[in-house]
């Protein structure tokens, strides 16, 4: 009988350590898509303020130009012929890895 409960112990021991494992495996893969996400949107601020020429906070269709894809669906996404940090930021998410960006 105590043979069948330590096997049982040790048993329960195991296996807690593997989901403990596995938990901790979660916890780091959630910790690095949090990081990636947060250094997308500092890559994307970053992307921003270089295109902003005239540093208003917006973008116009003549501080694009450099960048072919944003030129090509600038009138789908500005409002007013401007294009702000957020509209911005909100495409380059939704079309990350879609288009090459040019440098």
């Amino acid at each position: 009988m105590k043979k069948i409960l330590t096997v049982i112990a040790v048993s329960a021991l195991v296996c807690s350590g593997i989901a403990g494992a596995a938990d901790s495996g979660a916890a780091t893969q959630r910790s690095s898509t949090i990081n990636t996400v947060k250094q997308a949107k500092r890559n994307y601020k970053a992307e921003f303020t270089r295109l902003d020429t005239n540093k208003d906070g917006y973008l116009e269709k003549s501080e694009v130009v450099s960048e072919p894809m944003l030129e090509k669906h600038f009138n789908k996404i500005a409002t007013n012929g401007r294009l702000s940090e957020g509209r911005y930021t909100a495409w380059k998410a939704r079309h990350q890895g879609k288009h090459t960006a040019s440098k």
